[in-house]
């Protein structure tokens, strides 16, 4: 088992609770947030696929058609009522 995780420094004699399976042991880990609930595995892939969505978000707002142009200038707010009857 590999207990070397970024931003956790432990040192021999150090006591942690390890997690495993008891089907599998060799692929246990310390139970602590950064090797448990967060691992570069996951981490990297999840931020390159917000990265991806957000880029795409970003062209299709960017580069709006021109009938989506036209509406925008053609809108007139229509007025609200001060009280629903």
């Amino acid at each position: 088992m590999n207990a070397l995780y970024p931003l956790l420094d432990y040192r021999e004699g150090d006591k942690v609770e390890v997690i495993y399976e008891a089907s599998m042991p060799s692929k246990g880990t310390v139970y602590h947030w950064w090797g448990y609930w967060f691992r570069w595995q996951e981490l990297i892939p999840g931020l390159v696929i917000f990265v991806v969505l957000f880029q795409v978000a970003k062209a299709l707002t960017n580069n709006p058609t021109p009938e989506a142009l036209l509406e925008q200038i053609e809108y007139k707010e229509e007025p609200k009522r001060k009280y629903i009857e």
